[in-house]
Formats: C-alpha cells, sequence, structure tokens
C-alpha cells in the first residue's frame, strides 16, 4: 500500500511510493504543522519470514504451544495475506535476538524521523510457550524500546490484564468488527 514505511513486518524503512525518507520528512513535516502525532505500526511478535536475516533473529524464536508445536500465524496488517498462514511467522518475544532486531528497527526510525510514539500490534497475544514467557518478553521488549528511546510512548493492541501494567495504552482488538478482550489466551 501507500504506507509511508514498509508493512513487511520485521523490517521497518521507508517506501518509494510516498517519496522515500524525503517524502515521509515531507509527510511528518506538514502533519506536525496540523498539530497530529504520528505513531508508526510495528509488530511486536510477528514478522515476514522473507526479511532478510529472518533465520538469525526470527527463526529459532518461533512461537511455541505448549506442546513444543511451532504456532502457524494468520497476522497481517493490511489482510492481504490473511490465510497464507506460511507468509508470517510469530516470534516470542523472550527471544532476545527477536526483541534486539525490533529496538533497532524501532529506534533507527525514531532517530531518522522523530515520531512521537510507536503502536506495537498484537502485544496480548499469549502462548504458554515452553522456550520463554511470552508476557516477560513483552515487558522486556517495552523496557529495551525505553532505554533506546526515553520519554516514547509506545501503545500497545486488545487490552488484557496480564499487560495492563506493561503497556497500559491499548487500541481495543476486534474480529469482524465486534471489539474482542483478550484475557483468555491463544493457547491453554
Amino acid at each position: 500500500g501507500g504506507a509511508p514505511w514498509r508493512r513487511w513486518s520485521g523490517r521497518y524503512d521507508t517506501h518509494a511510493r510516498p517519496g522515500g525518507a524525503a517524502g515521509v520528512h515531507r509527510l511528518l513535516g506538514g502533519t506536525r504543522q496540523l498539530g497530529v502525532h504520528v505513531m508508526p505500526r510495528c509488530g511486536a511478535n510477528v514478522a515476514s519470514r522473507d526479511v532478510p536475516g529472518f533465520e538469525r533473529w526470527g527463526e529459532p524464536g518461533l512461537l511455541r504451544g505448549p506442546s513444543g508445536l511451532i504456532t502457524a500465524d494468520s497476522v497481517d496488517g493490511d489482510a492481504s495475506r490473511h490465510y497464507d498462514h506460511g507468509s508470517g511467522a510469530l516470534i516470542n518475544p523472550a527471544y532476545k535476538p527477536w526483541r534486539a532486531h525490533l529496538v533497532e528497527q524501532i529506534a533507527s526510525l525514531h532517530d531518522k524521523f522523530g515520531f512521537d510514539a510507536t503502536f506495537l500490534d498484537i502485544s496480548a497475544m499469549h502462548s504458554n510457550d515452553p522456550n520463554g514467557d511470552t508476557t516477560n518478553g513483552l515487558r522486556f521488549l517495552i523496557d529495551e524500546l525505553h532505554a533506546a528511546m526515553p520519554g516514547h510512548l509506545i501503545a500497545g493492541e486488545a487490552w488484557c490484564d496480564t499487560i495492563g501494567a506493561i503497556v497500559p495504552p491499548v487500541q481495543p482488538g476486534h474480529r469482524t468488527t465486534i471489539p474482542l478482550s483478550h484475557d483468555i489466551p491463544d493457547h491453554d
């Protein structure tokens, strides 16, 4: 689409359609003159498998269910691949290389463009992954983002009681336009 940054989860950079970095700077300058704040969307725990480096920072941290089986993904920012379960991957935020990759991506965009906040999509995702606690992984991710960008507002998706203290401002989740509570984990 025409989004200023690419929608490929796991790789966040400018897109040629709105004019690359210069176009994004113009867009942000215009929004600031209007008093509008900008909050790009980044996946807290989802990445496209075809992003360079995925085999290092993503694949070893693939989210697993309680049985240890890798979880299929149907998350896609614009729904163009919503049922192409092999295109994306859920990654446990407890996996440190994933967090380091994501923090570097977000902090780099922040340094380059100075946006006001970051929206972490799919932040309420929970699984009893035997390889790491997803809730603590999210807590570590938020702490690492704040260390890289002190005072930066971070918002999440779909409030649930387990993450309310970690990322308090949230956008409610939904399925087919019906608000959804994420108090029930994806996996028992």
